[in-house]
């Protein structure tokens, strides 16, 4: 199992922990921003932490016996030069989250893991470092922050799909040391998932520039967790697949937009203290993140966007025709007249049942060049009257809609019979 190690885990556990202690505080990251104690204070903590942190490259972790774990002992450095350097007084915004760095830490938490997990804490000396990695990965509290959001989007997607998957799909967390950011969203973090060495599991991989990481990062972790949750855990089909380059505007875009929307939905819940879950609780703040992420991921204006942005495009289209076609076919077979959340609410289940069937990655995209060449046209009325004459395609999809076909059934009718010209 793959995991970040020593020493990046040092700088990036504290960072996102850092990130997650300022998103509690009562009166909200914005206004942090906006304060200019606040915004020193930020800088200050992050320039100590580069400080401890970026030397030690060159440094053994625990070289003889070690007292205090070696993430530990540089947390508690980190915590020793922050209150050396800190002003003695700002602003109560400032004092906040001076206090609030402090608190970070200070913890023990690689005693409080190991407690917790009744196992020693981590040496990462050269006979422990596989262990101490394997047990990063099964629940260390120094990841803490981001499995705590892997396990919200894992269990959102989980929820969503549930009468839409034939199989549940095992799926583990693993992280990794990125190099640099991810161009055009201008994130230090992103997301991947692959089939694992173990049939039937898969794997989402999180790697992270950690030098910089802070608390935009931390916010888009939702968005990239759930795209890689909704669009590529419970697809089903080999991810590695040759012709896999086949299906990149179905989930680039199609999944991304679906996945996108189910995570809004629940940013948008009210918070029940009775179960509590980090996204519903801060809402307003992760869908801020993801709405501006996920325009950035269209941008074809931006000078570093990659070239798949076309394709990903082409799929938000698509699903944009199908969602057309949808509500016609509720008309078509009298279900009443259908109300904008009504055919969302349909195209997303059947954009996840289609998802995880074994259509190929050919069949996914021959669907959705159907839908862009027949029916994606720039004005609305055109768009209309040319849903209006594929009459076939609304009797398919009214028979998915009284659970008389598949989504696979319906999506090879179209390669069928309203091939590309």
């Amino acid at each position: 199992m793959k995991q970040v190690g020593w020493p990046d885990l040092v700088e990036l556990s504290l960072r996102l922990r850092a990130s997650r202690a300022l998103l509690a505080l009562p009166f909200g990251y914005e206004q942090l921003t906006i304060d200019h104690d606040s915004r020193s204070a930020i800088q200050q903590f992050q320039d100590i932490v580069r400080a401890v942190a970026g030397p030690l490259a060159n440094r053994n972790a625990c070289p003889s016996d070690c007292v205090v774990p070696p993430v530990e002992a540089q947390n508690q450095r980190v915590c020793e030069l922050y209150r050396g350097a800190r002003p003695t007084t700002g602003t109560p915004l400032s004092d906040e989250a001076a206090r609030s760095f402090d608190d970070i830490c200070s913890q023990r938490i690689c005693t409080s893991c190991a407690q917790q997990r009744g196992t020693s804490a981590c040496t990462w000396s050269e006979s422990t470092q596989a262990g101490d990695i394997v047990s990063v990965g099964s629940g260390g509290l120094c990841l803490d922050p981001v499995r705590e959001l892997f396990e919200s989007c894992r269990s959102i997607a989980e929820s969503a799909y549930r009468k839409h998957a034939t199989r549940d799909v095992p799926v583990t967390l693993t992280s990794g040391h990125a190099l640099q950011r991810t161009g055009h969203l201008g994130l230090h973090v992103k997301g991947q998932t692959r089939e694992a060495q173990e049939p039937g599991k898969r794997e989402v991989d999180v790697t992270f520039a950690v030098a910089n990481i802070w608390i935009d990062d931390y916010l888009a972790l939702p968005y990239i967790l759930a795209h890689e949750c909704i669009a590529h855990v419970w697809c089903g089909v080999d991810l590695n697949a040759e012709d896999s380059f086949k299906s990149v505007a179905f989930h680039e875009g199609w999944m991304d937009k679906v996945a996108r929307n189910i995570l809004d939905q629940h940013c948008q819940r009210p918070p029940d203290a009775s179960v509590p879950n980090v996204i519903v609780e801060y809402g307003s703040e992760f869908a801020r993140v993801t709405n501006r992420v996920h325009a950035q991921r269209y941008d074809t204006t931006h000078p570093e966007a990659p070239i798949d942005v076309a394709e990903w495009i082409a799929g938000t289209r698509a699903l944009r025709s199908f969602e057309g076609l949808m509500g016609f076919a509720w008309l078509d077979r009298d279900l009443g007249a259908p109300g904008d959340q009504e055919v969302a609410v349909k195209t997303l289940g059947f954009s996840l049942q289609m998802n995880a069937s074994d259509l190929s990655h050919q069949e996914r995209g021959e669907f959705v060049d159907i839908l862009n060449e027949r029916f994606s046209v720039p004005s609305s009325t055109l768009r209309a009257k040319a849903l209006l004459t594929a009459q076939d395609g609304i009797e398919w999809i009214g028979d998915w809609l009284l659970d008389a076909r598949s989504a696979s059934d319906v999506v090879r009718q179209f390669i069928a019979f309203l091939p590309r010209s």
